[in-house]
């Protein structure tokens, strides 16, 4: 066998790789040679958490505005008269529905999942209570007490009335995320005078298995099977909630999933 050298390896090694190299970009051209550009108002194959993770998008200009029972963050888009209000998910314990301005976005802030639509919409984003970033609110024993789903109701609902008194817009919709979207409905009946346009609910329970999302997906009913099965997992949680056990109680109690998260008992 004939014994290359050094030099000659390291050419035959430079070689391969641009020939490697040059096959990826290849493949990841249209037949055009043109490489795709991401539309951001282009929401159809959107994965939002891998999106900003990829791009490094930054938090954009936001104002914060104060109310008497809280605050919340204004997404102002002065050439639009439409506006969503966004509701976060349950069990933060750092504070603050949004980034600081300039930060890298997050994936778990939920306003950060609609900042492809900013450039259509306002967007507003109500504070739980009064809680600022950082605060670690649930570790102090008079939050847990109001860390209740009446009360956010109640907050939110007087924060949002007094900010929509102060705009006018011909459109308005509330989108909640999880413990967002299980109160959008009752708090949707706290502002029916102000003309809400939709509601719209994200990870809030329902749809659990593929065949139910699925069928929701083509428009047809759930089978009585899957029905039954939802009646008995909400009978089960309301059994063991409902009774009166936990209805003043600021313990917690840890989350599954984690082992370290935890909530208030008083919450379920």
């Amino acid at each position: 066998m004939k014994k290359v050298n050094p030099i000659q390896r390291r050419q035959i090694l430079l070689i391969t790789a641009s020939i490697l190299l040059l096959s990826a970009a290849l493949i990841s051209c249209d037949p055009l040679m043109q490489k795709p550009v991401q539309n951001k108002n282009d929401l159809r194959n959107l994965d939002a958490i891998s999106y900003w993770i990829l791009t490094e998008e930054r938090v954009p200009y936001y104002n914060t505005l104060y109310f008497a029972d809280g605050q919340g963050y204004e997404f102002r888009n002065a050439s639009s008269s439409k506006l969503i209000i966004t509701l976060d998910g349950g069990g933060d314990w750092t504070g603050a529905r949004v980034g600081e301005i300039g930060e890298k976005l997050e994936w778990n802030q939920i306003v950060n999942w609609i900042l492809p639509l900013y450039s259509e919409y306002n967007i507003f984003v109500p504070e739980k209570f009064d809680w600022v970033r950082g605060s670690r609110p649930l570790w102090d024993i008079k939050n847990r007490e109001r860390y209740t789903v009446d009360n956010f109701i109640a907050n939110y609902a007087s924060v949002i009335k007094e900010y929509l008194s102060q705009k006018e817009y011909e459109t308005i919709i509330i989108f909640g995320h999880s413990e967002g979207g299980f109160i959008a409905p009752e708090l949707y009946l706290q502002l029916v005078e102000y003309n809400i346009s939709a509601l719209i609910s994200s990870g809030a329970g329902g749809l659990k298995t593929t065949n139910d999302i699925t069928a929701a997906r083509r428009g047809e009913p759930l089978d009585d099977e899957s029905i039954e099965q939802y009646l008995n997992a909400y009978k089960q949680y309301l059994a063991t909630y409902g009774n009166g056990r936990y209805a003043d109680s600021p313990d917690e109690v840890r989350f599954r999933q984690t082992g370290k998260a935890f909530m208030p008992l008083i919450y379920y």
